[in-house]
């Protein structure tokens, strides 16, 4: 009986959540500005931030999505804000994005560094390689993880260099550096 009670109780949990989800996802979004959005993204709670994915994906991939709106999102002072807004560009693939999300890795804030690194999962650039290699040994574990994944996402994911640390990944650059090209390139 009693685990039968705690089913029950997991069973209304789970249907409660959905709903709230359901009513977070179902809001008209399309209304939103692709600012609000980046906000909503980078500081919303869980359904926010979820919604404003799926709004913001839906318009990138509408080729909807304004990269001047995501530029200006970088010029805030929030860190989660210009953390989103960097990893939406680089999502984005917007080609002119590097040097500017360079400024970012940069960025006294984790979560903008964070931001960064994984618009740089998305985009490659020689110039941001260095930086990368340096943030794995980030104060924050996330900024570590996520440059370590743009690192091996520039190296095309090839497992044998997914466990490097900064002194394999300095080794590996020095070598490869003048004649490294991504894959892809």
């Amino acid at each position: 009986m009693v685990h039968r009670v705690k089913q029950l109780v997991v069973l209304v949990v789970v249907i409660a959540a959905g709903y709230y989800l359901y009513t977070k996802f179902v809001r008209d979004l399309s209304a939103k500005s692709d600012e609000q959005l980046i906000e909503m993204y980078g500081t919303g709670d869980f359904a926010d931030s979820k919604a404003a994915e799926i709004e913001l994906d839906r318009r990138m991939k509408d080729n909807k999505l304004s990269n001047a709106a995501l530029y200006k999102q970088l010029d805030k002072s929030d860190g989660e804000i210009k953390g989103a807004a960097a990893e939406w560009l680089g999502r984005n693939r917007t080609k002119d994005a590097p040097a500017k999300l360079i400024k970012v890795l940069k960025d006294s804030s984790p979560k903008a560094r964070t931001g960064a690194c994984r618009a740089f999962q998305y985009l490659r650039s020689k110039e941001a390689v260095d930086i990368l290699i340096n943030l794995l040994e980030d104060g924050d574990d996330d900024v570590r993880q996520q440059a370590s994944a743009a690192l091996t996402h520039y190296t095309g994911g090839e497992v044998k260099y997914k466990q490097f640390g900064k002194a394999q990944w300095r080794e590996w650059w020095s070598t490869e550096k003048n004649t490294f090209r991504p894959p892809g390139d």
